[in-house]
């Protein structure tokens, strides 16, 4: 025998159950757009190189522009090769 109460409980269980499958779809499907974005954003920035250097700059300049902030860059003359024309340096071989 079902009470009216019962009843109540079972359908708001169910109404419970059927918001959260809704919620996973949706989570899912946002998983799905942002690993598309990130496949299409390792292909434009493997078909434009300079791309990602003019990022690497955009990251500096914010790190840079933080109060107290000290930002160190080992590879000036890498960093702005593209810019200045001109080929890296490359390292000496290593002694060992």
């Amino acid at each position: 025998m079902i009470l009216p109460g019962m009843v109540r409980m079972i359908m708001l269980k169910e109404v419970e159950a059927e918001r959260e499958g809704r919620a996973d779809l949706i989570r899912a499907r946002h998983e799905v757009a942002a690993a598309r974005a990130r496949v299409n954003a390792a292909k434009l920035l493997a078909e434009n190189p300079q791309m990602l250097q003019v990022q690497q700059m955009e990251t500096l300049a914010a790190l840079a522009g933080k109060p107290g902030s000290l930002v160190l860059l080992p590879n000036v003359t890498e960093l702005l090769a593209p810019w200045l024309g001109t080929t890296p340096p490359v390292a000496p071989p290593s002694l060992g």
